[in-house]
């Protein structure tokens, strides 16, 4: 069986150490955020008002795919007519985004028109081949939740668990934003701008490190 290649979605600080973000003014209580039936757990963010409106940073340049901090992914508009008109899964729920200012020697109108969107769980992670450290082992078998995160050394799909969809989180580590190969093909022939996007083998976080280690 082929190796599939799955990669990473980073925000913030880019391939050209710039920060590009979008700081939200407010995040209303417009509902619970969504929690896991069997375990309780919260297995996704508050919904934003419609549209959300925040101030853009940014550096030299406006990218067209990025993660933001909450977790969602904000993209171009030109980026979602590109992912649309291919086909590309795994995005929904997408909102408008209204750039009150930007911070930095960019202007909201050369920056174009954005869009957040949610990502949906598309599969479980490899906890094994991940080397993940949680705090318990116990883990829920819908969500896959097993206590704090305490680092891993890389992020392995279980490939057999996933859906087929070319952007998704993982059940059992749901903070990276998964890409697919086919999704970073179609972004490299249509010359679409990614903040970072690193390959899954090599991304890896210690949030508790080991004293001495």
């Amino acid at each position: 069986m082929k190796a599939m290649n799955f990669y990473v979605l980073r925000g913030g600080y880019c391939d050209d150490d710039k920060e590009f973000e979008l700081y939200i003014d407010e995040v209303p209580d417009v509902e619970d955020a969504p929690q896991c039936p069997t375990c309780g757990g919260t297995v996704g963010m508050i919904p934003y008002a419609d549209p959300v409106v925040g101030v853009l940073q940014a550096g030299r340049k406006c990218y067209d795919l990025t993660k933001q901090l909450g977790g969602d992914v904000m993209l171009s508009e030109r980026c979602r007519e590109t992912f649309e008109r291919e086909g590309l899964s795994g995005m929904n729920c997408f909102q408008r985004v209204k750039i009150r200012r930007v911070k930095g020697p960019m202007r909201a109108r050369g920056c174009g028109e954005y869009l957040l969107a949610r990502v949906s769980f598309g599969a479980k992670v490899d906890r094994v081949r991940s080397v993940l450290r949680t705090s318990t082992g116990v883990q829920c078998p819908d969500c896959g939740y097993a206590g704090i995160i305490e680092g891993y050394d890389r992020v392995a799909v279980d490939v057999d668990s996933w859906s087929g969809q070319d952007f998704f989180k993982l059940h059992g580590l749901p903070g990276p934003i998964m890409v697919s190969e086919r999704a970073k093909q179609v972004c490299d022939r249509y010359g679409l701008s990614i903040c970072k996007l690193i390959p899954a083998e090599e991304y890896g976080n210690s949030y508790y490190p080991k004293f001495g280690s």
